[in-house]
């Protein structure tokens, strides 16, 4: 017991040593912060990252000591007699052999969190220790957030890619780490550590596996060009600036008429983010009978930030319109058949994910009466597209196209604040993607729109 009680005290006291050691290295990591927010020199910044690259080898150095001297520690006790009696044996305080301090690469925090993994998995049970390990991560891991966000600050915007899924994946480990670390928190004084450590693994563990098939899934896809430009229905003036598509979109031709049945076949089902989804823009109800074309643009958007660049649908001409039963308008209207199919294959599922549509409109032709318009912004459309269980919400939709200016960041009841363009209207389908073969061969018809909710 009094070799115990010694080898107890020399790990306390080196870890104290090596809390010491951690206290120093936030101090310097906040000075360092504080530097670099007032320097806007990338040359500083680059040093800046060398430095702290120097401070993570040495970091790294002093677990490896602290392993070693533990391991020695180790092996003094392992060298006792046979026939002394174990005092451990029936002492349920204490594993039954120490843990080497894993060598950690990484950030100060994971290396905290491997400091206090080997000294609870070592028999150390002090919720005070316990207590401040876990203080120094938090503090360890607020530092990296505002390094972080302050690089990201001085640094290029970054481009925005088929790799945003990656991203959330990522910050969706890092929110579940950060919940583990709050439970461990409110059970400081209880000894349930080895559960804890375990239900962690695995969360980790599920979340690599998720991260490395997502990775090996865009090695494994091969790099898409841009498509060749659709064919235009009509010729567009020439603009100064023209955006990259988002995704493959198709024209559609118009096949045989499909029974009842296909447009009550969209109910809800399990979504497959490989397999992603299709919009099929069938037609705008409502237009005004001064506009001689339409066209729309459509953009994914998160929390109100758009994800990746947005998509121009081919021009259509507007035709004479039709009666809508619901409405008591004696404003004569027309309509425009769109026939739009666009896939977005590889989207991760999430309740902020929503489709914005601009509805841009020609009115009159150029001074030479040719068949050339110029479009313009005429009003806007938002579609959320999964649920709080992260099923696509599949279905035939009416939306109304909403005032301008567009505002993608607005809740759903100060959307329908907004006021109607009219009695403009977006008829449009959200489909599954294995479904998007069958929903191809369905038929818009302008005068039957009910199934349109």
């Amino acid at each position: 017991m009094r070799e115990m009680a010694t080898l107890h005290e020399r790990q306390l006291t080196l870890i104290h040593a090596h809390n010491q050691q951690l206290e120093q290295q936030r101090d310097e990591l906040a000075h360092q912060v504080s530097v670099l927010s007032e320097q806007n020199s990338a040359t500083h910044l680059e040093g800046l990252l060398m430095e702290l690259r120097e401070q993570e080898d040495r970091n790294e150095e002093t677990l490896q000591h602290l392993a070693e001297h533990l391991h020695v520690l180790h092996v003094r006790e392992l060298s006792v007699p046979a026939d002394q009696p174990d005092p451990r044996r029936n002492n349920k305080m204490h594993h039954d052999s120490l843990g080497l301090i894993p060598c950690v690469d990484g950030p100060l925090s994971a290396q905290i969190k491997a400091l206090r993994q080997a000294y609870m998995q070592s028999g150390g049970s002090d919720p005070a220790i316990v207590a401040r390990m876990i203080d120094l991560q938090v503090e360890a891991q607020s530092l990296e957030k505002n390094q972080s966000a302050t690089a990201v600050k001085k640094s290029k915007r970054p481009q925005r890619g088929s790799s945003w899924e990656l991203l959330a994946v990522e910050q969706e480990n890092q929110r579940l780490e950060e919940e583990i670390l709050r439970i461990q928190q409110d059970r400081g004084r209880h000894h349930n550590y080895k559960a804890l450590k375990t239900e962690l693994d695995l969360i980790q563990r599920e979340n690599l596996l998720q991260i490395s098939s997502l990775q090996a899934e865009m090695e494994r896809k091969p790099r898409r060009q841009p498509p060749p430009p659709p064919p235009h229905l009509l010729p567009l003036q020439p603009k100064t600036h023209i955006h990259a598509p988002l995704s493959l979109f198709h024209t559609r031709a118009v096949a045989s008429p499909v029974g009842r049945s296909m447009l009550d076949s969209l109910g809800p089902a399990p979504y497959d983010p490989a397999a992603g989804f299709v919009v099929f823009y069938d037609l705008v109800l409502g237009t005004d009978v001064s506009q001689r074309a339409l066209r729309l643009v459509a953009a994914l958007y998160s929390e109100g930030q758009e994800v990746g660049a947005p998509t121009l649908l081919p021009p259509v001409h507007c035709l004479p319109g039709v009666s809508q039963p619901y409405t008591h308008s004696l404003t004569p209207t027309n309509h425009a058949l769109l026939l739009v199919k666009q896939s977005l294959p590889g989207v991760h599922p999430s309740p902020s994910l929503s489709l914005v549509l601009e509805v841009q409109a020609a009115r009159d032709p150029d001074v030479h009466h040719r068949e050339v318009f110029k479009l313009l912004s005429c009003g806007w459309t938002r579609m959320e597209l999964f649920d709080q269980y992260n099923q696509l919400c599949s279905g035939h939709w009416r939306a109304p196209v909403r005032s301008l200016p567009i505002r993608p960041s607005l809740n759903l009841a100060q959307l329908n604040s907004v006021p109607q363009v009219g009695n403009m209207e977006l008829c449009l389908r959200l489909v599954n993607g294995r479904d998007g073969d069958v929903q191809t061969l369905a038929k818009p018809d302008p005068t039957n729109t009910t199934h349109y909710i």
